[in-house]
């Protein structure tokens, strides 16, 4: 026997684990010729084998049909499983010509549509909105193109017609007196007014009208039923956009129904002081922006506008009066107080017992507007003396209540006050009206 390593050469099941081993190194040969006869031929579907070349295991530079040796170094070498190459499909037809020209137009269509609907759409809805309801009356975007100058030269033209309104109603024969109703301030006249004039009945409406001047009916703050019927027409509220140009529309349509009759161009001249007051806003003269006065004044210019119309049909009626003075508060200044004062005294002159003609002097001569200091309560004593006995009191009470809530502490801040003729007053109001306030 001969022994190599251990093992004995010769004997029977070496030779059985020879010979299976050879066989085996055998079928492995084979399969590769097998593998090189149906070679595919793309590269890319090419089985690698690790140990094709020994290039392929020495070296870290990529070769055509081996892979790196930094990937394979150290790895079990894959099995060798041979990759049929994937058929090919059948390619479409081109597409005609026509079909992708109509295509191509269909979605230009889309984005285009897509674009005005999301983008173009909106910003030109928003400039139209700005232009009509910023400024409706007038100039549209020649509004905003004005030069400075044109604040001043409007505050001039609008002294001027002020100035020729009241030589005009001083003119005016004086109307004869009237008498006051006690009134409860019903809502519900208001609404009603507001109804017909959305029905357009304006017939109905001038006699509704007709009715309260007639029959003078005064609530306990000293407004009556007539100026009540005025707010419900002329003020839409702290509401914006297209309500204010709905109602302008239809009061506007109300005045070339009844060209004869002066109450609807009372009516629009406090619509226009409404709508300035919308543009301008209730805060501080500071905070108000430029294109704000700028609304403001415009429109308190065709507020006048309107009560020079109204003056045209004769005598004006108590609520002229008590417009105009509103008018001046906003349209004015210090320089224009004898204006105010002269409105004021042309109207207690016609009519002595329309209270808001008083109402609005006090609210006029607080510090906050034209009024210097406490001038306000010395105005208030002189009046309510010029009346006297019990109606004096009542006309004390119904001033100081006007402006009271102007004040955190009304009689330490103004201690010249009479307080007894004030409850004095307001307990006559209580027992005329019942406690309504």
């Amino acid at each position: 026997m001969q022994w190599n390593k251990g093992f004995c050469t010769e004997c029977p099941l070496v030779h059985f684990a020879k010979n299976t081993m050879d066989n085996e190194k055998l079928a492995e040969a084979e399969l590769k010729q097998k593998l090189v006869v149906n070679e595919p031929t793309s590269l890319a579907d090419k089985p690698i084998d690790v140990a094709e070349s020994d290039t392929c295991a020495e070296t870290d530079a990529p070769t055509e049909g081996c892979p790196n040796s930094f990937q394979t170094r150290g790895k079990k070498e894959p099995a060798l499983i041979p990759v049929k190459p994937k058929p090919r499909g059948e390619q479409k037809p081109p597409v005609p010509a026509a079909v992708r020209k109509a295509r191509n137009l269909y979605i230009a269509i889309a984005l285009t549509t897509t674009l005005i609907g999301v983008v173009i759409a909106p910003l030109a809805w928003s400039a139209w909105t700005m232009l009509k309801f910023a400024h409706p009356e007038s100039k549209g975007v020649e509004f905003f193109l004005q030069p400075k100058e044109r604040s001043k030269e409007r505050a001039d033209d609008w002294r001027d017609k002020m100035r020729h309104l009241i030589v005009q109603a001083s003119k005016m024969p004086k109307p004869p007196s009237s008498k006051l109703a006690t009134g409860y301030g019903d809502p519900r006249v208001g609404h009603k007014a507001l109804t017909l004039l959305l029905e357009k009945k304006f017939d109905e409406l001038n006699k509704l009208f007709a009715d309260a001047s007639t029959n003078r009916v005064e609530h306990r703050t000293g407004s009556e039923l007539r100026d009540d019927l005025l707010k419900a027409l002329s003020d839409p509220g702290d509401i914006q956009g297209p309500y204010w140009q709905e109602r302008l529309a239809l009061l506007q349509q109300w005045a070339d129904f009844k060209p004869e009759s002066a109450t609807p161009h009372i009516v629009l001249a406090d619509f226009y002081i409404h709508y300035a007051w919308n543009a301008r806003g209730s805060g501080w003269a500071a905070q108000v922006k430029e294109w704000q006065w700028k609304l403001f004044k415009d429109r308190l210019y065709l507020s006048t506008e309107q009560l020079e119309k109204a003056l045209k049909f004769g005598t004006p009626s108590p609520e002229w009066f008590a417009v105009a003075q509103v008018n001046i508060l906003g349209a004015g200044n210090r320089e224009d107080r004898h204006l105010f004062e002269s409105i004021t005294k042309l109207g207690n002159k016609f009519y002595p017992n329309y209270v808001p003609i008083y109402l609005n002097k006090v609210y006029y001569l607080q510090p906050r507007w034209y009024g210097d200091g406490l001038e306000w309560v010395d105005y208030v004593a002189r009046q309510a003396d010029a009346v006297g006995g019990t109606e004096g009191d009542k006309l004390y009470a119904r001033m100081v209540n006007k402006v009271a809530h102007l004040y955190n502490n009304l009689y330490e801040e103004a201690p010249k006050l009479n307080k007894k003729r004030v409850e004095r007053g307001n307990e006559l109001l209580d027992k005329q009206f019942g406690g309504v306030k």
